[in-house]
């Protein structure tokens, strides 16, 4: 009878550290061919964004991150490419042939294989994706062309990441 006490003072402090699990380390998870996972502060422990990415066989990888605000972007990156930070990289956002929207790339210093695209928290943008069949970003440098099987499913995921921390 004396360890049912010491028992629930464990079982209590076990629970409070599940609580407070390490946002900063991946939390993966799987849709389709997409991988996700939620991302923090290792310092805080905080909830920072969720992402997902799958590979093309061009060697193009499609990227979706979504900030604990909602706000939506898309990436695109290649091992080869090297683009330059200050440059202007705007992009024509097509679905399934309609021209969705225009949207200013950004290329991060510290990562010049990868540009970023920011939807906010678009609602249209987002739907025409999850509904898709095709995405074809316009470049003047060239068409870059995705198939958008199971992409619903895994923007439904992600959106959902961040509700469960992960």
């Amino acid at each position: 009878m004396q360890h049912r006490p010491r028992m629930l003072v464990a079982a209590i402090l076990l629970a409070a550290a599940l609580s407070f699990i390490d946002a900063s380390q991946a939390r993966a998870w799987q849709v389709g061919n997409w991988n996700g996972g939620a991302y923090g502060n290792r310092a805080t422990g905080q909830l920072n964004y969720c992402q997902m990415s799958v590979r093309y066989q061009s060697g193009i990888v499609l990227w979706f991150r979504q900030y604990t605000n909602y706000n939506l972007y898309v990436g695109l990156s290649h091992t080869n490419w090297r683009m330059n930070p200050n440059s202007n990289y705007t992009l024509a956002f097509v679905i399934d042939g309609q021209l969705v929207r225009r949207a200013r790339g950004v290329v991060l210093p510290e990562n010049v294989s990868r540009i970023w695209l920011g939807l906010g928290t678009d609602r249209y943008t987002r739907n025409r994706l999850q509904r898709g069949l095709v995405l074809m970003l316009v470049h003047n440098s060239g068409n870059y062309r995705f198939k958008l099987t199971g992409t619903g499913a895994a923007l439904e995921r992600l959106e959902r990441c961040l509700e469960i921390r992960g």
